[in-house]
């Protein structure tokens, strides 16, 4: 019985002391969600190709007036944009991000390609921009 109680309260007091580190870390400091990223989107050139086995290069600088809180990255099929054929991020702070990601093309047939980049302006990810290319993917 001892053992019970003992193990429950080192439950708690994990599972407290964790949430704790949580809430230490959200947005205890303002954020400019009025003005909009700058891109510097270095890689890939809009209308681009990638041939079978070469590797795409996903590359750029995002820079803020305020801290920003990451990037997301997903490739789909500009036909079908709600399936993913590679996504990345990068879970990194600052007002300016160096985006950098790479997917090696293994589709059997020439396909249109969406390349979307989203990057957060607020650690909640409730404040974002979209940034879009498109690009071919050749056999």
């Amino acid at each position: 019985m001892k053992i019970n109680i003992l193990a429950t309260y080192v439950l708690f007091l994990f599972l407290f002391s964790f949430c704790k580190k949580e809430d230490e870390h959200d947005d205890d400091h303002d954020h400019d969600t009025a003005t909009n990223i700058t891109l510097n989107w270095a890689q890939p050139a809009e209308g681009s190709t990638v041939k079978k086995g070469d590797t795409l290069r996903i590359e750029g600088t995002a820079t803020h007036t305020s801290e920003m809180h990451g990037y997301e990255v997903v490739i789909s099929k500009a036909s079908d944009t709600t399936v993913a054929i590679h996504t990345g991020d990068g879970h990194v702070h600052g007002t300016t991000i160096v985006i950098s990601e790479k997917w090696k093309n293994d589709l059997p047939d020439t396909t249109k390609l969406m390349v979307k980049l989203t990057v957060a302006k607020s650690h909640s990810g409730t404040d974002i921009e979209v940034f879009r290319r498109m690009v071919w993917a050749v056999k």
